[in-house]
């Protein structure tokens, strides 16, 4: 699979430097791996750190510890046309990277790279080839062609085979420190600051979707589903009409959001304490049904919240429509005791 230009990005995050710089100096020694697995949350810019540092190998004039920008394998980079590169993902409508994709770039990494430097291999997300692809990998793994590098990405590094993660060197990449994260914020983005504190509050911690959540007003479309979840709360409306409004929404981002309302009830009812909650805009609703539902009953639907996101990012194939009205009815069963 090919990449498109705007892929092509010339330095790490700030929150980066320590795994930039390592990889870096194995490179100056000459002592680059041939297969690194960047595991670590969603949202921290792994991919994007794994395009950088290809684009740096790639370089033929690196100034530094950077892609110099301007030579012609940066220029073919740019392009999104450079003939050593290859980048795996899944395929469009599909959640799989099928074994005839891996196939076709072990064949890739047998050939001499055309630019006389090194071949790369970006694997994103390395946990969507199944036990075919990864399998089909491992040869690659264990006997790769001279200069090939191979970056596997991973948000669920658990989900990987056990042989893929034990053939490569480990490139953790934990969260950024909050108050770095909300400067980098800051400087891209016309929010106001207690947004972002919110904001980021939302995107588990990950600047990156912060940001995405920003550009795509994700503060109004929660205050929506805060007002519809409330109207089941008060009786105005039913879980059947309110499930049919939510059918198009992201599940797997609803159900986290969910699951934190019901963490901070649970905290609002054993605390009384506003002050500790995630979503301090929803002190009152934390009150109210929090003096109205048991700890049984909050602790029972957080589990069932929580695996309902579960199965939502596997591959199980879930009834959104009756999730969702499960989910509403339950919701509306905390206050009625």
């Amino acid at each position: 699979m090919t990449y498109e230009s705007g892929d092509f990005k010339l330095h790490p995050y700030p929150w980066q430097a320590t795994q930039w710089q390592r990889l870096c100096a194995q490179k100056a020694t000459e002592k680059l791996s041939h297969a690194y697995l960047l595991k670590g949350a969603r949202g921290t810019g792994k991919f994007s750190f794994a395009t950088a540092f290809a684009g740096y190998v790639l370089c033929s004039q690196p100034e530094g510890e950077a892609a110099c920008g301007h030579c012609k394998n940066c220029n073919l980079f740019r392009s999104g046309s450079h003939p050593d590169l290859r980048i795996l993902q899944p395929e469009e409508k599909s959640r799989i990277i099928k074994v005839d994709q891996v196939r076709e770039v072990i064949e890739f990494a047998s050939k001499t790279a055309q630019q006389g430097g090194y071949r790369v291999i970006i694997i994103n997300p390395a946990e969507a080839m199944n036990s075919n692809s990864a399998n089909a990998l491992l040869k690659s793994l264990e006997e790769p062609g001279e200069k090939t590098l191979i970056l596997l990405v991973s948000a669920r590094q658990g989900a990987m085979l056990a042989t893929i993660n034990s053939r490569c060197q480990q490139l953790p990449f934990p969260l950024p420190a909050r108050q770095e994260s909300l400067e980098w914020l800051g400087g891209l983005s016309n929010v106001e600051p207690g947004e972002l504190e919110l904001l980021l509050t939302l995107a588990d911690g990950q600047p990156l979707t912060a940001l995405q959540f920003a550009n795509d007003q994700i503060l109004k479309e929660r205050a929506r589903l805060i007002e519809e979840i409330g109207s089941v709360t008060k009786g105005k409306n039913s879980p059947m009409e309110i499930a049919q409004r939510w059918k198009d929404q992201d599940v797997t981002q609803l159900l986290g959001w969910v699951s934190g309302w019901l963490a901070d009830i649970v905290r609002m009812q054993q605390t009384g304490d506003a002050t500790t909650l995630s979503n301090p805009d929803l002190a009152a609703m934390a009150s109210y049904i929090g003096s109205k539902a048991s700890s049984r009953s909050l602790f029972e639907l957080l589990q069932w919240v929580n695996e309902q996101r579960a199965l939502s990012q596997g591959s199980a194939n879930l009834n959104r429509h009756l999730m969702l009205e499960e989910l509403l009815i339950r919701w509306l069963h905390l206050t009625l005791g």
